[in-house]
């Protein structure tokens, strides 16, 4: 019934975002909201949804986009939070995470893309004006910087716009 609540709330998303973004979440944190003008802060979902009210999140504007693999083409937190994905993984730097397999799904993803090219499945990126906000996605984001590709890599991502 959750998702199906979740569902009713973003009724903007289209069914592959929510289907790799949300749905999985919510069977591990619930759906507790009613509309899209609830509150999530407090929750885990404040988290989730990048900071972002749910309000901005069911407003958004999808679009399925081909887009460059620059590290500078994102927002500062997501940065910062592929930067620390890169060096556990990569450097062997010890960080906590409250992911258990975080090492397993990275080093997955960099496999997939290292043979491919592609990313397994794209990410959702939300457009700031401080660059690409990581919604989902954050260990293949990781995975395909920490490869060095070259300034001509292009991946695949769905992007929500205000």
């Amino acid at each position: 019934m959750s998702a199906a609540l979740a569902r009713q709330v973003l009724h903007r998303m289209p069914q592959e975002v929510f289907d790799v973004y949300i749905e999985p979440l919510v069977r591990v944190y619930g759906w507790h909201f009613q509309t899209e003008d609830a509150s999530a802060a407090f929750t885990a979902w404040r988290g989730i949804l990048g900071g972002q009210s749910l309000k901005c999140i069911a407003n958004l504007s999808w679009k399925r986009q081909e887009l460059t693999a620059l590290h500078t083409a994102f927002h500062p937190d997501s940065k910062f939070r592929v930067g620390i994905l890169i060096g556990q993984n990569m450097k062997g730097q010890a960080i906590r995470t409250n992911i258990a397999d975080t090492k397993a799904r990275f080093l997955k993803a960099r496999r997939f893309i290292a043979r491919t090219a592609k990313m397994p499945t794209p990410p959702v990126l939300m457009r700031t004006f401080s660059g690409y906000l990581i919604l989902d996605g954050h260990h293949r984001i990781a995975a395909m910087l920490s490869l060095s590709p070259s300034a001509g890599f292009t991946f695949r991502a769905w992007v929500g716009s205000k």
